[in-house]
This record gives structure tokens, C-alpha cells and sequence, in this order.
């Protein structure tokens, strides 16, 4: 008698649907009576964090009253007022303003605080209680208003758990990576630690810098070839002192002439024409503590032995589904691809089964929120992994367009696609040889397949 209710109810619910005279399973039964409700958790979730953002807004009203009041009169008492008829130091207005200041924050809720006091009528309100005695107007030892750690307190009593609250129901529900919080978090540590712009030399460098950056935007075809190809490249030098401002820079000579180098307006042509020497006019220095970009290049030929990355899709149509395979081939054996991940768009990750995992190279992983399959190599070079295959079999769909475009991004910091670089930087008066340091940077912008 104990389950009557609970059987009752199936039957209903097993009636209500219209499998009364149809074949039920008792996983549907069972399903039925779950009554698991997206719409209803969704609208649990929306509420519960309008209830967060509320908190957060009441306790920055706390906080700026706090401050409004510390700026008016300069001094904290130990409370917002000991009595609700009698006018705190800090206003110095009627009975009347201190009652109602006093009520608006007694109306917050005092477990988020930390020195709950009460007045008089039993009102509780915040309370900074930090001495054992009242802080007064003409009191030599009352400290400014600024150094007591109102906001401070407030922030970390709250703010991180429900962060952290939030970050964690986002990332169980797909809705953010477990990556991207982790990247967030390590630049908000390096802002607060008191990073400055103004640093603009890299760690482990010298007091010369030069940095090579390129960027490849490609769109090849599925069918094979290239459509489009566009590769930029910039040169940077940073000084790190006026003492060492004074020179010059040999580029390298056998950079491919395909590339168009663009000159700095300040930097000496003639010079550049003839010797290929990077070296302002008239002898000036170079502006110290400032990444100066003194030139630009330009690839837009549509050639495959630019391409640094050659990928290819096979789809095959079986039954009961798609046949896959990927490949992979290095275009440009001067490089080393790092950190190379290759999106490949499944739709619907469930139906996807990866064959031959044990010789392949690389790891993958399958996107639910946005219906990838990654692809993920750490390395591609002339020596190693330099071609590679993916196989996986995609269930119930025999649409092959489903498969693209093809999304790829690497990074490459051994040498550039050009090969321009610096040979080496001389003292400008002297002609004695500077130590520097050099940085390479390739990575992909719009880099598809499709």
C-alpha cells in the first residue's frame, strides 16, 4: 500500500500520453515520472542568479554609503549611531536623517557583514568596531576614513563565492571551458599583482629586443588547392635604456623576395636599399622603453608553398552513417608547428565514434556545447609528425556538408614564413656588435577549410 500512489500515477501518466493501448517500456515509465523540466531549470538558474546580482548590488550600496559618509565628515564613530535620536559626527544633521539612515541599513541583511551592532530600538546595522573605544571629532588618533578596510572587507566576505558559484554551475552546464576560466583568472592575478603597461620588455630578455610577428588567413578548398592566402608580417625593437638607443640593425639577406617590406617613415630608406640596415635619420636614436614597430610585409599570393598547414577532409557514405578521415601534411618544412588544433564541426558529438586510437597522433576531445570534434597535436615538423590521419565514423546522417568548414590554429616560434630576421645589431658611433634578444611569432587568424 505503501507504492499505491506511486503506481496510480504511472498508469496516469502512461493513459495521459497515449500509450495506453501501445508497447511501454518501463525506462519511458519511469522517464514519465521523473517530470525532469528544462524550461523549469533553466527559469531556477535565471532566478537564482538575479538573487546573486541583487546581493552584490545591495552590498556596493552598503560600501558607497559607507564612503559618502567617511567623506563628509572625515572621522568614523564606532557605529552608524549609538541612538537613533541623536545626529552622528559624520552627518551632523538631524534626528530624523540618522533615523532614516539608520533603518535603511538595518534593512540589509547582517549575516553578509562582519561587526553587527544594534542601536537602541534593536535595529541592526553594520558596525566598524575596531577600537575599543569611539573615534571623535577632536580625538588626535582618529584615522582617516580611507585607511579603514570598509570596501575592502565587504568584496572579499562575498564576491569570490559567488563567483565562484557561478563559474561552477557554467562550466558543469557547458556554457564555459574549464581552459578559459583558468586563462581568465591568471590575467586577473597578473593585474592585480601590479602588471603595468608600461613594462613593455618581456621577461629573460636583453636590453635590446627585437620580436617578429606574422599572421597567416588562408581559405583552402575541400577538393584541394588554395582559394585565398594572406600573410602580414611586423618587426618590433625595444630599447631598454637611452644608453643603448644608438644603433642599427643588419636584417638577414636571403629573406624571400616575394615578401614586400614596408619602411618606417623616421628610418633611413637609403640605408635599408642599399645594406638592408634598419637605422633612423640623421643618426638619431631609437625611442627608449617603447616596442617601435620599424617594419611591415606583406605575402598575397596564392601559392601552396606558403601554406604551413595542408589539411584534408574524406567523407565516405556507409551504412548507417559517415566514414571519416582527416589528414594532415606540413606545407612549410622550415617550420615548427606548435599547439596545432583542427575543429572539425560532427553537429552532434554523441554519434561520433573515433577509430584507431591507439596510432593517433595526438590527443582529441569533443565539444558538446558547440558540436566539434578537436583534433590536437603538440607538435608538427620536418622531423616529427610531420603527416598524420584522424578516422571517426559519424552515426545517422549522410549529409557530407555538415563536415565543414574546417577550423585550424597553430603557432610557430622557431622562424618566420618570410625568414626575415636580424643578423645582427651594431653600435652606431663604434660599430661594436650589441647583444640582443630576438622573439618569433607565427600564428593563424581566419585559417578554414571549406
Amino acid at each position: 500500500m505503501d507504492k499505491a500512489f506511486d503506481l496510480i500515477f504511472a498508469f496516469d501518466e502512461a493513459i495521459s500520453f497515449g500509450y495506453a493501448e501501445n508497447h511501454l517500456s518501463l525506462d519511458q515509465i519511469m522517464k514519465f515520472m521523473e517530470m525532469d523540466s528544462t524550461e523549469e531549470n533553466l527559469q531556477n538558474f535565471i532566478t537564482k542568479n538575479r538573487e546573486q546580482e541583487a546581493k552584490e548590488v545591495m552590498r556596493m550600496k552598503a560600501a558607497e554609503i559607507s564612503k559618502k559618509k567617511a567623506a563628509t565628515g572625515g572621522r568614523f564613530s564606532e557605529g552608524f549611531g549609538s541612538s537613533a535620536a541623536t545626529a552622528s559626527p559624520s552627518f551632523g544633521s538631524s534626528g530624523r536623517d540618522s533615523d532614516t539612515y539608520s533603518s535603511n541599513i538595518g534593512s540589509l541583511p547582517s549575516s553578509k557583514y562582519t561587526g553587527v551592532g544594534s542601536t537602541s530600538s534593536g535595529t541592526s546595522s553594520p558596525s566598524f568596531s575596531n577600537s575599543s573605544s569611539n573615534l571623535r571629532k577632536d580625538s588626535p588618533q582618529a584615522a582617516p576614513a580611507k585607511k579603514l578596510p570598509t570596501k575592502v572587507s565587504l568584496k572579499s566576505q562575498s564576491k569570490p563565492t559567488t563567483t565562484n558559484t557561478l563559474l561552477d554551475e557554467l562550466i558543469k552546464s557547458g556554457e564555459v571551458e574549464q581552459d578559459a576560466v583558468k586563462n581568465a583568472t591568471t590575467s586577473q592575478d597578473d593585474v592585480s599583482s601590479g602588471a603595468s603597461g608600461k613594462d613593455v620588455l618581456p621577461a629573460a630578455t636583453e636590453s635590446i629586443h627585437v620580436k617578429i610577428e606574422e599572421k597567416v588567413n588562408a581559405q583552402l578548398n575541400r577538393e584541394g588547392g588554395v582559394a585565398s592566402l594572406d600573410i602580414k608580417g611586423e618587426m618590433f625593437i625595444t630599447v631598454a635604456d637611452s644608453d643603448n638607443a644608438s644603433i642599427q640593425l643588419q636584417l638577414q639577406q636571403n629573406y624571400d623576395a616575394s615578401f614586400q617590406p614596408r619602411l618606417h617613415p623616421n628610418l633611413d630608406k637609403q640605408a635599408f636599399q642599399d645594406h638592408l640596415l634598419l637605422v633612423p635619420k640623421n643618426q638619431k636614436p631609437f625611442p627608449a622603453k617603447t616596442a617601435l614597430k620599424v617594419l611591415t610585409w606583406k605575402n598575397s599570393q596564392v601559392q601552396e608553398q606558403y601554406v604551413p598547414l595542408v589539411v584534408t577532409c574524406w567523407p565516405s557514405v556507409t551504412s548507417g552513417g559517415l566514414s571519416v578521415t582527416v589528414e594532415y601534411e606540413l606545407g612549410a618544412p622550415q617550420l615548427e608547428l606548435n599547439n596545432v588544433e583542427i575543429y572539425i564541426p560532427v553537429a552532434n558529438t554523441q554519434k561520433v565514434k573515433v577509430e584507431s586510437q591507439q596510432q593517433l597522433i595526438g590527443t582529441y576531445k569533443l565539444d558538446n556545447r558547440k558540436g566539434e570534434l578537436i583534433w590536437q597535436i603538440d607538435t608538427i615538423s620536418k622531423q616529427s609528425n610531420s603527416t598524420g590521419s584522424l578516422e571517426f565514423f559519424l552515426a545517422q546522417t549522410t549529409d557530407e556538408n555538415c563536415l565543414w568548414p574546417l577550423r585550424i590554429q597553430f603557432q610557430a616560434s622557431s622562424r618566420t614564413i618570410s625568414a626575415i630576421g636580424v643578423s645582427q645589431v651594431l653600435n652606431s658611433q663604434q660599430q661594436q656588435v650589441h647583444r640582443y634578444s630576438l622573439e618569433n611569432s607565427v600564428s593563424t587568424g581566419d585559417y578554414l577549410v571549406q
